[in-house]
């Protein structure tokens, strides 16, 4: 698959002749912030109140092929499922809200669509996608029942024996992700208009237009079988005997059979499933309430492919609903509905994470950050009678640590790395995350693992003043596996697995080894009990503040125990098995479970990340397999890669156990 521009880029590219039927364009190219809609006005009284020109916009895409889209109006909506709330009232525990929803779609939260922007009228159909993007011999072999790849299709993501209806009317729905955005990078180089995938949240929002129910046409289930294209394969039936009971034909239908919803959008549920551009995460927590794009990369529990929404035409699953969501990651196969912004909006989703797709990963195209230098020692005279490691000196400057009176140095060099290191002291601390700081049932229930309970570490240990930087990476393995090259050497490491970081510390010696994940989080706390070791802006990069990019190391603020980063920039391998939850009572020295297993712990959370995923207690699972090994990563021969390949947030830092030490 071709690499697809840059979605910066695409202001620069020229605009080819097949262009715009009608120009859009805002009767104030200034006006800000855009109008909500007000819950009652038509899509066309909206556009007159917003200074729009246009309440419909149609794209030329050449041979007398076009594309049309309708407005759709800034505004607030309900995203996801909602909690239960509880209130004791006099005495008595009253539900004062009910819940509703899975855990995918939890917790609900109100979102505001800040811009109005314009949504295709249908989804994108099989003669649009071949007039953009040209004639596909291996596409068209998805649409031919004898072919492999149309049958594994089927077979694997429940079509049952039948294969998807070619006709130029109908919606195209072969496609992996990839594909659906290198349409979008294509068709907005073509109309000269930013054209992407919409989020889930614009997706949401204009699925339900306006509506309060999980359906846009209301709870009547009578209703359904008016507006989408949907049957019900029951457990023992078959797609002829489902046709008799629901009344449908079971198969895929051309565009615009059924009924629209309020904003005169087609087909927003079944027919086929419809990509979206963020990566999937398995619930809402931490999400953002304004103009949501999801996560970067990856999140603790999920991000390692692309949200769905919509529903097919077939399922054996119940009716689909507006906040319904999915996601796959081998070999997928959907169709997509495409977002136009009005000429006047320059931001689109990715202009917080910029992307291309290339085998089965993300490449982020970024401007440079200025690369600069972490942190120095003070230089000053080191006192000889301190105690180092082996294999380790004394830094510039050290003083002996001052809270035992041990006598260690309270920061060393790692002579075959060059890694400052500094001086953590044993202690007790309360490990996971206290039940007042999770105040939701959602939050409550989902970060079980979290379970607190008192761990006690018998000796001291010297640990990576920063993450390890590329330089650092380089010196002792050789070459730099980095994708964010262009940060700078001082930047984090960010595509090492936990077998690479295994064979750093052979190669390096001195004792080098991962933290285990209780070292790991009482060294982040440095004797803080709340979410962060401070405030987060001050001492972590991570979505909200990171620019799609990790930074030089250092330069936010240091926790207590003089140690950077611990929140965000890279997540960070710990020594441990991965347990869903903590053994029960009061742990000394804990290691992890005994057994090898194929999940290994990450702590930190990245610049990719939302801010709840980056907390002192925030731990995750990732399967070693992922990753590929060796000198070459997945971006300079993807052939190489593993299921997903490396992973642009995967970094570390080491520690050295204080022999003899309290």
């Amino acid at each position: 698959m071709k690499r697809a521009m840059s979605w910066l880029a695409r202001s620069a590219a020229a605009v080819l002749a097949v262009g715009l039927v009608n120009a859009a364009e805002p009767a104030a190219a200034t006006k800000s912030p855009w109008p909500l809609w007000d819950g009652k006005e038509s899509v066309a009284d909206y556009a007159k109140r917003a200074g729009i020109k246009d309440a419909e916009l149609t794209l030329d895409l050449g041979g007398g092929i076009v594309m049309k889209t309708t407005l759709v109006p800034a505004g607030k909506f309900n995203m996801g499922g909602r909690d239960e709330l509880r209130e004791n009232i006099e005495g008595v525990d009253v539900v004062i809200q009910e819940g509703w929803g899975p855990h995918w779609v939890q917790p609900g939260r109100e979102v505001t669509i800040s811009q109005p922007f314009y949504m295709g009228v249908h989804e994108v159909t099989q003669e649009q996608y071949d007039q953009v993007m040209g004639a596909d011999p291996g596409r068209e072999a998805r649409y031919d029942k004898n072919s492999p790849n149309a049958r594994d299709h089927s077979f694997r993501y429940g079509y049952g024996d039948d294969v998807l209806t070619r006709g130029k009317n109908y919606p195209e729905g072969t496609l992996a992700w990839e594909e659906a955005a290198e349409f979008c990078e294509k068709l907005s180089a073509k109309s000269g208009m930013p054209v992407w995938l919409p989020t889930e949240a614009q997706w949401e929002h204009a699925c339900k237009a306006g509506t309060k129910t999980a359906c846009p046409w209301g709870d009547d289930p009578t209703q359904w079988k008016q507006y989408m294209n949907y049957t019900q394969v029951k457990e023992g039936e078959t797609a002829e005997t489902a046709k008799e009971t629901s009344g449908f034909h079971g198969k895929l239908a051309p565009v615009g059979s059924f009924k629209p919803n309020n904003w005169g959008l087609y087909d927003m549920l079944g027919n086929v499933n419809e990509w979206c551009h963020d990566w999937y995460t398995q619930n809402y927590l931490g999400a953002p309430t304004l103009d949501p794009v999801g996560p970067g990369i990856t999140m603790p529990n999920g991000g390692w492919c692309h949200v769905g929404r919509s529903g097919k035409y077939k399922s054996q699953y119940g009716i689909p609903d507006s906040t319904g969501r999915w996601s796959h990651h081998m070999s997928p196969r959907s169709g997509f509905r495409i977002v136009v912004a009005l000429k006047s909006t320059t931001s689109t989703p990715q202009g917080a994470v910029v992307s291309w797709v290339l085998g089965k990963g993300e490449r982020f195209l970024k401007a440079p950050a200025k690369a600069e230098n972490p942190p120095k020692a003070v230089a000053g005279p080191v006192d000889p009678k301190l105690r180092v490691p082996a294999g380790c000196r004394a830094a510039s400057g050290a003083q002996a640590e001052p809270y035992t009176k041990s006598g260690w140095a309270q920061a060393v060099i790692h002579e075959a790395s060059g890694m400052e290191m500094v001086y953590v002291p044993a202690g007790r601390f309360l490990m996971g995350t206290p039940i007042e700081f999770l105040p939701s049932q959602t939050e409550r229930g989902f970060l079980a693992g979290e379970k607190p309970h008192q761990v006690t570490l018998t000796r001291g240990f010297y640990m990576g003043k920063t993450e390890v930087t590329q330089t650092q990476w380089e010196q002792v393995i050789g070459y730099n596996p980095s994708l964010f090259k262009n940060v700078g050497p001082e930047a984090p490491v960010d595509t090492v697995s936990w077998d690479d970081c295994q064979e750093f510390c052979k190669k390096a010696g001195g004792g080098l080894r991962l933290p285990t994940e209780a070292e790991w989080e009482y060294a982040c706390r440095a004797g803080t009990e709340g979410r962060y070791a401070g405030e987060l802006e001050e001492t972590g990069w991570y979505l909200g503040n990171s620019d799609g990019t990790t930074h030089p190391v250092g330069k936010k603020k240091p926790n207590a125990w003089g140690l950077y980063d611990m929140h965000g920039n890279v997540r960070e391998w710990c020594q441990d098995v991965h347990a869903s939850g903590y053994p029960d009572g009061a742990a000394t020295d804990p290691v992890g479970p005994a057994k090898e297993g194929e999940y290994r712990v990450v702590r930190g959370g990245s610049w990719a990340d939302y801010a709840f995923f980056c907390r002192s207690a925030v731990r995750d699972g990732i399967a070693t397999a992922l990753f590929s090994k060796g000198k070459k990563n997945i971006w300079e021969d993807p052939k190489k890669a593993g299921s997903y390949g490396h992973r642009p947030n995967f970094g570390c830092r080491f520690v050295i156990t204080a022999a003899g030490a309290p």
